[in-house]
């Protein structure tokens, strides 16, 4: 298992579509891309982003600040080491999304500067390999069943991707891309 980035081109296309593919932040503006890991889903790679803990991922419980419980759209990586927890971050599987190979890029850990990031990346790709199994039957594979199969009263399911037009629009973009290609490879032989 690895950690990827996506083409931002490819994910302000798809968002086009629709408003649950999340934003892919430019790092010019200081804010980090998204990062993830990919599944395979039937015949569709599907990036599924990783995401910083936020105050929505707390609750409390007599009195007591505690992380909230991973659910099948959002699985949070808690690390448990004696009595205390580290909580890393959470994998966001109602927002995965298809993509093609030609739209990832394979994140090279061992050259980002940030000590930290770096070490919670390398922490994050522990855990995920440990739990890789798990994740991919209980999260990716139940919400995109739950989600193309038009469960009904399942909340979440509203906040959810819509996969199979991601699936058409990942089709349509690739086959655009190939044509555009195709064009730009006959003009550069004709020079």
């Amino acid at each position: 298992m690895e950690i990827y980035t996506l083409n931002t081109s490819y994910v302000e296309y798809l968002q086009k579509f629709d408003r649950n593919v999340l934003n892919n932040e430019d790092e010019d503006g200081g804010i980090r891309k998204y990062v993830g890991i990919v599944y395979n889903i039937g015949s569709f790679n599907y990036f599924v982003p990783l995401s910083s803990p936020k105050d929505t991922d707390y609750t409390v419980v007599k009195g007591k600040t505690v992380i909230r419980r991973s659910i099948v759209p959002i699985h949070r990586i808690v690390i448990r080491q004696g009595n205390s927890e580290n909580f890393l971050g959470k994998l966001r599987f109602s927002n995965m999304i298809p993509v093609p190979d030609s739209e990832l890029t394979l994140l090279d850990i061992d050259s980002l500067t940030d000590l930290k990031y770096k070490n919670m990346l390398n922490t994050q790709v522990i855990y995920i390999r440990k739990n890789t199994t798990t994740l991919q039957e209980d999260h990716a594979e139940v919400i995109y069943n739950q989600k193309t199969k038009n469960y009904p009263n399942i909340g979440y399911l509203n906040s959810t991707a819509d996969f199979k037009l991601l699936e058409q629009k990942m089709l349509e973009y690739v086959a655009a891309k190939e044509i555009v290609e195709g064009k730009e490879q006959a003009s550069a032989h004709r020079k």
